[in-house]
């Protein structure tokens, strides 16, 4: 939704947004990483490794676009990508897909339906952030683009530690149980 203002912001071509969406595409093709990241050191610390590094990318993109033109080109559209690459990877593999597979592991008798309500936030959240563009930063001449960049890069930080916050591991082959009451009264976020 906000090429053109990138574009514009960078003072790039259209292939070159294009080379820069690619790379955050390129991140999130890496999911099986995040899976090895996941059986390696858990849910708690890919959640914050990937929260950290979104808003780094983000970060990242937003620099580019407020510091962009006292740099050359390559430099102006290599650091977007880069920052691209990194809230692509970090969004997909070691936040929405760790968050994933920590409630099927968290929640055997109701992984379908916990995995199925998230993936339902992540769609629609999609389509939030799409309308807060529109709505709130999108503007003729393309000012708007770095609070944009600034607000996704608070939200990935803001929504990792309200995350980390409540984040319980259950400890390896312990019998798991269906969620019962008391979890539903621990976590009721899970169910509006």
């Amino acid at each position: 939704a906000w090429q053109d203002s990138l574009r514009d912001a960078l003072g790039v071509s259209m292939s070159s947004v294009s080379t820069i969406t690619a790379a955050m595409f390129l991140g999130a093709v890496a999911a099986s990483l995040g899976g090895l990241a996941f059986d390696r050191f858990g849910p708690r610390a890919c959640v914050a490794v990937g929260g950290v590094m979104c808003a780094a990318g983000y970060t990242l993109l937003l620099l580019a676009c407020a510091i962009g033109m006292s740099m050359s080109p390559g430099t102006r559209i290599a650091m977007a990508a880069v920052g691209a690459l990194l809230a692509g990877y970090s969004s997909v593999c070691l936040l929405d897909n760790i968050v994933c597979m920590a409630c099927s592991r968290s929640f055997p008798h109701d992984k379908a339906a916990v995995v199925g309500y998230l993936k339902a936030m992540v769609g629609t959240s999609g389509g939030v952030w799409a309308l807060l563009w529109k709505t709130l930063f999108r503007q003729a001449d393309g000012s708007g683009l770095p609070q944009f960049l600034a607000l996704a890069a608070a939200a990935s930080l803001v929504t990792t530690a309200l995350a980390l916050a409540p984040m319980e591991e259950l400890p390896r082959g312990i019998a798991q149980h269906r969620f019962g009451v008391e979890e539903k009264r621990r976590h009721p976020g899970l169910f509006v």
